[in-house]
């Protein structure tokens, strides 16, 4: 072969004949917040990712955050040998959508919600999020509102409670992972998307939530401006006040959430 192109973080290192090589960096978590990665993780990919830096000919990054981020890591690689292409959907917005079937399959579902979409994971902030959000219940601000978290379970602790009737008594409900089906339909039916995470090489979830027409509250952090632009509400992922006025804002303001979704 004349060209190998990698897509994690990673590089071949060619023995006999030079191959030109390009690889796909998503992001630098494990250079920027190590204590969210078990050692082996941060081990493997930060080895990998030198590795990467090293060898390829070029890198393309997804956001101009982890490009970046690469610069500032690594301060002799060239800005000219990384090209940006950020990620992109196939889901779209129906207005046809119904997630009766869904429903069936979930009894507990609530009919009226928040989403999360991510791997449970530190980094997530679903600590924050849940913290955020059972307050504004026990306020009484969010009233027949539910809070539905979906993804599969990453690794440390992602701050979700394994007590099934504290999630319960205060309406939150951890899918876990989802099929790939059914996101359009959760995404639509969403009063409102959050997502306030500390860090992210992209953020697709938001950028799957905006095409499906469902307004996001993101983190004022990294990538996410770059994804959400000027159709998201953001907030301060450390600040429980600033996720928290963002919720009150979406779930109460109804002409809001047409503009979002706009």
């Amino acid at each position: 072969i004349s060209l190998h192109h990698t897509l994690d973080n990673s590089c071949i290192i060619p023995l006999r004949k030079k191959i030109k090589q390009i690889t796909t960096i998503h992001d630098v978590l494990v250079f920027l917040y190590p204590q969210y990665f078990s050692k082996k993780h941060r081990l493997v990919v930060k080895s990998l990712t030198r590795s990467a830096v090293k060898w390829a000919d070029h890198i393309i990054t997804i956001s101009q955050a982890t490009k970046q981020g690469l610069i500032k890591i690594f301060p002799k690689l060239h800005p000219d040998k990384i090209t940006v292409i950020p990620l992109a959907t196939e889901l779209i917005h129906s207005n046809n959508l119904n997630d009766h079937q869904f429903r069936l399959q979930n009894r507990e579902f609530p009919k009226h919600y928040l989403l999360s979409l991510g791997t449970f994971e530190p980094r997530k902030n679903l600590r924050g999020l849940i913290h955020a959000y059972v307050d504004l219940k026990k306020r009484k601000k969010l009233k027949n509102v539910g809070l539905v978290l979906v993804g599969g379970r990453g690794w440390l602790d992602s701050g979700i409670s394994s007590d099934d009737d504290y999630l319960k008594k205060y309406g939150i409900y951890p899918l876990g992972f989802i099929e790939d089906h059914w996101l359009q339909s959760l995404y639509s039916n969403a009063l409102g998307f959050v997502y306030p995470s500390i860090h992210e090489g992209f953020g697709l979830p938001p950028l799957e939530a905006m095409a499906c027409g469902t307004p996001i509250i993101v983190s004022n952090t990294s990538s996410l401006p770059e994804v959400g632009g000027d159709a998201a509400l953001y907030v301060d992922p450390y600040s429980i006040e600033s996720i928290q006025s963002a919720i009150e804002s979406v779930v109460g303001d109804p002409s809001l959430r047409r503009e979002m979704s706009r």
